[in-house]
C-alpha cells in the first residue's frame, strides 16, 4: 500500500516535470519565432526604407520599355537592386545601372541657366523627382525608377512639367513615358541622349559668348533684355514644319547658333540668355490639340515687373519684314498676350500676372479700340490718312494697325474683316501686301 502511494507520487511529480519542460520548450520556440519575425520585419522595413530613399538610374532601349509594358511579359520581383540589375539591365554591354540615395544626389552643372521659378512651388518629394531628372540628363540615363511607397505617377508628371518650364536644356515637348510596375514607378525619356546633351553644352558655350559681349553702355534690365531679344530674333529662323521635332532635334543649339528652330528652341534660348545675364526668366506653354498646335514662350521679370516675351512669333514676322519695328511680343502684358493664348493647366495658377502695359503696342502706328465693325473700318481709314503717307514715304513704306475687335475672333471671321479693310484701303492707296501678326495687329505694306 505504501509502495503504491510512493509510485503514484513519483508519477505525479514526473508528469508535472514533463509539463514544465514542455512549457519551457514552447516558450523558447515562441521566443525564437518572435525574434525571427522581428528580424524579418526589421530587415523588410530597412529594405523598404532603403528602396524608398534610393533612386535607380539606367540607360535602356525602347524595345525594353515595350517589353515591360506588354501584359504578356509578367516580370515579377523587380523589387531590389539585384533583381533590377539582373532582370532589366543586361541587354548589352553598353547598358548601365546605378542606384543613388536621395540625400546623395549631386548638384547639377550650369545652374545659372535657370531661375528655378517653378521648382520652388514643388513639395520635397517632387523636388527630388525634379533633381533626379536633371541628374539623369547630365549623366546619360534615360530611365529612372522611384519607389511607389514614396512617389506617385502624379508627382513624376508634375515635376517633369515644371522642370521643362524652368530648364532650357529640357524641351517642353520632350517625349516621356510613365510606367508603374510592382513597387516602382518609372520615368522613361526615349530621346534624352548623350548627343542631345553635347549639343546643349555647345549651346551653353555659345550663350556665354553672347552674354559676355553685352555692351557696358546698357544700364537697365530692359536695355539688356532688348539687346538679347533682338540678337536672337534677328539671327534665327522660325519654322512651323511639323517634321521638325525639338524632342529629337537640337533645337536649343539651333536657336543659339542662328540656324532654324521652332518655338521650343526660341523660348529655351531666350530663357537661357536672360538667366545668364541675371534676368529672371522661365518658359510657359499650352499643349496642342487636334485643331491647333501647342506653343511655348517666355515670362521674365524686367526692372521689377513681369512681361510676356514671344520670340518665335516676332521672328516669323521679322523673316518677312526685316525690321525690329514690327515686334509685338517684347515685354507684352496679359492684355496683349493672353487674349489669344492661355497657360497649360499644370502652371496656370502659378504664373505671376503681367499687368504692366507700358510697352504694349509700342511699335503699333494705329490702335482702333472700338468693337463695332463698321466704326472700326471707318476709324482705321481716317487714322491711316492722318499718318501722311501720301506726302512722305521716304523712311517708312509700311505701318502696323491694331484692332481690339480682332482679339478672340475665329480665324475665318478675322480674315474676312481684314480683307474688307484692305479693300477699303485700296480705294486710296496701293496695298502691296499685308499680314496678320497676332494680338490684333495687322502689318500693311503700301505703295503711293
Amino acid at each position: 500500500m505504501q509502495n503504491s502511494v510512493v509510485n503514484e507520487n513519483i508519477k505525479t511529480e514526473s508528469k508535472y516535470g514533463n509539463n514544465v519542460a514542455l512549457r519551457l520548450i514552447l516558450i523558447f520556440v515562441a521566443a525564437i519565432i518572435v525574434i525571427a519575425t522581428s528580424i524579418i520585419i526589421f530587415f523588410k522595413i530597412k529594405k523598404d526604407a532603403e528602396r524608398s530613399n534610393s533612386i535607380h538610374f539606367a540607360f535602356v532601349s525602347q524595345e525594353y520599355v515595350d517589353y515591360v509594358t506588354n501584359p504578356e511579359n509578367n516580370i515579377n520581383d523587380i523589387e531590389d537592386i539585384e533583381n533590377v540589375d539582373d532582370v532589366i539591365y543586361n541587354e548589352s554591354e553598353e547598358d548601365t545601372f546605378v542606384s543613388i540615395k536621395i540625400a546623395e544626389l549631386p548638384p547639377v552643372d550650369h545652374k545659372n541657366i535657370s531661375s528655378e521659378f517653378f521648382k520652388t512651388k514643388l513639395s520635397d518629394n517632387e523636388k527630388t523627382v525634379y533633381n533626379a531628372i536633371l541628374y539623369a540628363y547630365t549623366n546619360g540615363y534615360n530611365y529612372i525608377g522611384f519607389s511607389s511607397n514614396k512617389f506617385t505617377s502624379q508627382m513624376l508628371s508634375k515635376a517633369t512639367f515644371f522642370l521643362m518650364c524652368d530648364n532650357p536644356f529640357i524641351e517642353i515637348n520632350l517625349e516621356r513615358t510613365i510606367l508603374t510596375k510592382d513597387n516602382y514607378v518609372y520615368l522613361f525619356f526615349p530621346h534624352m541622349t548623350a548627343d542631345k546633351k553635347q549639343f546643349n553644352d555647345k549651346a551653353y558655350e555659345e550663350a556665354l559668348k553672347i552674354t559676355n559681349n553685352i555692351p557696358d553702355s546698357l544700364e537697365t534690365e530692359y536695355d539688356v533684355a532688348k539687346y538679347l531679344y533682338e540678337s536672337l530674333v534677328c539671327n534665327t529662323a522660325f519654322t512651323t514644319d511639323a517634321e521638325y521635332d525639338s524632342s529629337i532635334e537640337p533645337s536649343l543649339y539651333h536657336a543659339i547658333t542662328g540656324a532654324t528652330t521652332n518655338c521650343d528652341g526660341f523660348s529655351n534660348a531666350l530663357s537661357m540668355l536672360f538667366n545668364m545675364a541675371g534676368i529672371e526668366c522661365f518658359n510657359v506653354f499650352y499643349a496642342g490639340t487636334e485643331v491647333a498646335p501647342g506653343h511655348g514662350w517666355c515670362v521674365a521679370e524686367i526692372d521689377g515687373s513681369y512681361y510676356h516675351l514671344d520670340p518665335s512669333n516676332d521672328a516669323a514676322v521679322y523673316q518677312v519684314i526685316q525690321s525690329t519695328d514690327v515686334f509685338s511680343f517684347f515685354c507684352a502684358s496679359d492684355k496683349v498676350k493672353l487674349v489669344n493664348s492661355y497657360y497649360h493647366e499644370s502652371i496656370r495658377d502659378l504664373v505671376p500676372p503681367c499687368s504692366d502695359t507700358r510697352y504694349d503696342y509700342e511699335n503699333v502706328d494705329i490702335h482702333v479700340d472700338t468693337t463695332e465693325v463698321q466704326v472700326a473700318l471707318n476709324t482705321a481709314i481716317s487714322e491711316v490718312d492722318k499718318l501722311g503717307l501720301q506726302e512722305d514715304m521716304t523712311d517708312k513704306d509700311f505701318f502696323l494697325i491694331n484692332f481690339t475687335l480682332l482679339n478672340g475672333m475665329e480665324d475665318g471671321i478675322r480674315d474676312s474683316f481684314i480683307n474688307g479693310f484692305i479693300q477699303k484701303l485700296n480705294e486710296k492707296y496701293v496695298v502691296e501686301g499685308h499680314a496678320y501678326i497676332g494680338a490684333g495687329t495687322v502689318f500693311i505694306l503700301l505703295t503711293v
